[in-house]
């Protein structure tokens, strides 16, 4: 079954970790403004189990074009200090007929957010730099010895580790409801 394991670091700039990336020879893969819906039941079954639904819509940012639509269903995460998880994930061709199916079968949006991503690859591990209205995240996904490995070379320890998603972050800081970029 596939497992996602990952960490969030938070930062107050991408600039020396871009400069440690180019050094690392990581490739930039991709730059999305993403818009995430959750879903959940009328009674938070879900997140009440630590798991989710999510559908969530990838825009290039240089082109406005639609580039990915996914679904993905994710399970309760497993103690420790790395964010570790269930992960089944599917491309999907309509993000507004996707809702229609979800909220047929009974799940409700719970929560719409938005974040920017960049995403770079060095070797097998993911390094993602996400920027969302409530602060800049550097998010590593692939197996143990990559996430460690290339949170060392960016000059990350594992104390700086954080293994909560975003809603749960966006709650500690006292944000409740939609997290969306004001549109000034």
């Amino acid at each position: 079954m596939p497992v996602e394991t990952e960490v969030k670091i938070s930062v107050s700039s991408f600039l020396k970790i871009k400069e440690k990336l180019v050094k690392m020879k990581a490739k930039e893969v991709l730059d999305v403004h993403e818009k995430n819906v959750i879903y959940d039941t009328s009674a938070g079954d879900l997140r009440e189990e630590g798991a989710g639904l999510r559908l969530r819509c990838e825009t290039d940012r240089d082109k406005g074009s639609v580039r990915a639509i996914t679904v993905t269903l994710k399970g309760p995460k497993r103690e420790g200090i790395v964010k570790e998880r269930l992960e089944f994930e599917v491309q999907v061709s309509s993000f507004r007929k996707v809702h229609e199916i979800l909220c047929a079968l009974g799940f409700r949006k719970a929560l719409i957010y938005e974040k920017m991503r960049e995403k770079w690859m060095s070797g097998k591990t993911e390094i993602c730099l996400d920027t969302l209205p409530f602060g800049k995240y550097v998010e590593i996904e692939g197996d143990m010895e990559g996430i460690s490995g290339t949170a060392g070379k960016l000059g990350f320890s594992e104390r700086q580790f954080v293994n909560l998603n975003y809603f749960e972050l966006a709650a500690e800081k006292g944000i409740k409801g939609d997290i969306l970029f004001d549109s000034d």
